[in-house]
């Protein structure tokens, strides 16, 4: 979470809700495991924290709505993911809309590479992108600019000087994040 401010009224809030001073050292405690989450995620914690806790939730109570969150989502994504390798395919050069996907897919091999992927592999392929999307999901910083197909990497090889435009996939409806070319 960035938003301190925002933060604290959080905090306070279910202090007041459930009858309990917060302390500096307390507060302190709380942002250092909610810093690393987007703002986004951590306004949906404390609703959910509010709304079905009897007591006083403990930093575990937030990480498990925010990891829970972040691997359905993450789930979501690879969906995403098998869905266009099998409509488009590895011959062209890709980019999601959502860039963490990008980096995940180059941690992977690349897009070429895990369109060899056989369905038999397709379940632990998964799990392995589950584990790097909840990472690059959750860094700052920039993202590959599109992910290179095969039809594109023969041209490069070829010499030929071609403008890759790769095709653009999924929505998003976050701010954008800072891509690197």
């Amino acid at each position: 979470m960035k938003n301190f401010t925002r933060f604290q009224e959080q905090m306070m809030l279910i202090g007041e809700v459930h009858g309990r001073q917060i302390s500096q050292p307390l507060l302190d405690l709380y942002w250092k495991v909610l810093e690393p989450f987007p703002d986004e995620q951590c306004e949906i914690a404390f609703k959910r924290v509010l709304l079905d806790g009897r007591f006083f939730p403990k930093p575990v109570d937030f990480l498990e709505v925010l990891q829970g969150r972040t691997q359905d989502v993450a789930a979501l994504r690879w969906v995403e993911v098998v869905k266009a390798l099998k409509k488009i395919g590895a011959y062209e050069s890709v980019t999601f809309t959502d860039a963490a996907i990008n980096s995940t897919i180059e941690a992977m091999g690349g897009w070429i590479r895990l369109g060899d992927m056989l369905e038999d592999d397709e379940k632990w392929k998964g799990k392995e992108f589950e584990r790097l999307y909840s990472i690059f999901s959750q860094r700052g910083g920039s993202h590959p600019g599109y992910l290179i197909g095969i039809n594109d990497l023969s041209s490069q090889a070829r010499g030929y000087g071609k403008e890759i435009k790769p095709i653009v996939i999924g929505f998003q409806e976050r701010e954008p994040l800072k891509i690197a070319q």
